[in-house]
């Protein structure tokens, strides 16, 4: 999941959810001396795996279902759509940047894509961050807005009243104003990608109301373990495994970082309003230190590498655990002439080569 196109836009663009130079100071992972072993990437061997994931998604895309399986219409109700849309925004991401004629938003492939999005109907959390992450890639067109406005709609309508996103949803939704009052309890993964459609929708132009970042915010608070680390349950930590969170294959690594982005993206909503004095959130402090601890430079768990990887474009940092995050993964995900993709325990646990190469370009 890690994405190799954003470190190419790194610089200029995205240190702005530093919220007051107090936790900058605090949390700054010192960059320290280059790992034993060091690879640096040239950018063309970049350019060439991003290249190559590019046209394996194009050579995948259906005339008729695009990036969907067989059975669209009976595929489980929280999915449909959401690995077409989860490429598009890939695509559309790369196309912006590399300016491939083949990912022109007019030509024949593209155009297909986003005429299929404009119609869909998210049922999911998954499915509606990744649309409106594809939307606001977009011209500012009337018809792409009220898309983004529908994802916002949705997503503000599926927040549980703990700040978390899951998969139990009944229909109709609640009207807005209303968090859902659903069965069940919510789940981190879930919740991060909740999070982050609605700041796609926010940096697109959309009004999000205050109390949305408030509760949103609260949940990765009262859920965080005292250590530093989030679980994928969402669910305030249990007595009993304090202060270490009990060890699992979606655990610390992959939700930890997953919960250190997230509030960096409420802060940037709550926090830095003119006329309030930024202030250090000492749960991203706790949840930073940790990664500075156990950051591992030669990670091959897509999740997790795409996690630490947003961590760092949402705060500026450079480099995590004393390591350059960028030349580590790049170098990871470039051997062998790597692109497109199908290894790491994310896909390992029941995606496929499409999904793993949308999220190894796409940029969050």
């Amino acid at each position: 999941m890690f994405c190799l196109h954003s470190f190419r836009r790194r610089s200029g663009l995205w240190p702005r959810l530093a919220v007051g130079a107090g936790i900058l100071s605090a949390l700054s992972l010192a960059p320290g001396a280059p790992a034993e072993g060091h690879v640096v990437v040239r950018s063309q061997v970049v350019i060439g795996a991003i290249t190559r994931g590019a046209h394996f998604l194009l050579a995948g895309e259906s005339a008729t279902r695009l990036w969907e399986k067989p059975g669209f219409a009976k595929a489980p109700w929280h999915a449909r759509g959401g690995e077409t849309a989860l490429v598009t925004e890939a695509l559309l991401d790369v196309g912006q940047s590399l300016h491939l004629p083949e990912l022109d938003i007019y030509s024949p492939k593209m155009r297909a894509a986003i005429n299929f999005l404009v119609k869909l109907k998210p049922t999911g959390t998954y499915t509606a961050s990744f649309q409106a992450n594809a939307m606001a890639l977009l011209p500012p067109k009337k018809r792409y807005r009220m898309v983004l406005e529908e994802d916002e709609n949705f997503l503000i309508r599926t927040i549980r009243l703990d700040g978390a996103y899951g998969y139990t949803m009944h229909f109709p939704l609640p009207p807005l104003g209303h968090p859902a009052r659903l069965g069940g309890t919510g789940d981190n993964s879930n919740t991060q990608y909740g999070i982050l459609g609605m700041w796609a929708c926010a940096h697109a132009g959309l009004t999000i109301p205050g109390g949305y970042w408030r509760l949103a915010r609260s949940h990765w608070v009262n859920t965080q373990y005292p250590n530093g680390t989030w679980v994928y349950t969402g669910t305030r930590p249990h007595p009993a495994f304090v202060p270490d969170p009990p060890p699992g294959p979606a655990g610390f690594t992959t939700m930890t970082p997953g919960g250190v982005a997230s509030l960096f993206i409420c802060d940037e909503y709550l926090f830095a309003q003119p006329g309030i004095r930024p202030t250090a959130d000492r749960s991203i402090l706790r949840g930073l230190a940790w990664m500075n601890k156990n950051f591992n430079p030669h990670e091959h768990n897509f999740y997790a590498m795409y996690g630490d990887e947003r961590v760092a474009l949402a705060s500026g940092i450079q480099s995590l655990g004393g390591h350059n995050w960028y030349e580590d993964f790049a170098a990871t995900l470039t051997k062998n002439n790597g692109g497109p993709w199908s290894g790491g325990d994310f896909v390992d646990a029941g995606a496929n080569a499409t999904i793993g190469t949308a999220y190894g370009i796409v940029p969050k």
